[in-house]
């Protein structure tokens, strides 16, 4: 008989990050005080962070969803949205592989007001999806979009065995939203944020 077993470690937990690019980008300016045209902030650097904060947490995949102004309405934005991702992507295969990121992109509307159309269901689609395949253990969903409760609960009412859902949103005690409904809240604060800065220049 062993009297002394050893003690069983922790599985690894695979990790797929789902990005809410523009919901993100608001949330940094209002919490951090910052009046940015354009999002500073590199989704890489910030979900690999995060996942070194936890025990046994291995990223798999940063999913990046986002509207882009078209380039009759804005060219500049545009082009600058364009090469942001495309060279996150060239940068992620070069050190991860072809999978490590995913981009999603539609159209920025301006009629009426700057709005996105679509972001938020195929993040929610990909959340359950990707579930049902038991691709991830954790997902990091960096947004505060209430819209996005009815995927989390699809996702816990279907599996026996869920994985770890979590709400990444920055520090900030003027916002009354905080983690989304059956989530695990995870923050970060400017300290950390500013440690993920993408200082390439897009202009």
């Amino acid at each position: 008989m062993n009297l002394n077993p050893k003690p069983i470690k922790p599985s690894i937990k695979k990790v797929i990050a789902f990005f809410d690019g523009q919901n993100l980008f608001k949330r940094i300016n209002q919490a951090f005080g910052y009046n940015l045209q354009f999002p500073n902030y590199d989704p890489l650097k910030l979900t690999e962070e995060i996942c070194k904060s936890q025990d046994k947490w291995e990223l798999k995949q940063v999913r990046f969803y986002t509207g882009i102004f078209r380039h009759q309405d804005n060219p500049k934005l545009h082009k600058m949205w364009t090469d942001k991702l495309n060279i996150t992507n060239r940068r992620a295969i070069t050190n991860k592989g072809k999978n490590y990121f995913y981009k999603f992109t539609t159209d920025l509307k301006t009629e009426g007001g700057i709005r996105e159309k679509g972001i938020d269901v195929r993040i929610a689609l990909d959340i359950v999806r990707l579930a049902i395949n038991r691709e991830y253990d954790v997902g990091l969903i960096f947004s505060q979009d209430k819209d996005l409760e009815q995927a989390i609960n699809d996702v816990k009412d279907f599996n026996k065995n869920p994985p770890i859902l979590a709400t990444v949103y920055p520090k900030d005690p003027n916002f009354p939203i905080k983690s989304l409904n059956k989530t695990m809240p995870i923050t970060f604060d400017k300290t950390l944020y500013e440690q993920c800065i993408d200082t390439r220049n897009y202009s």
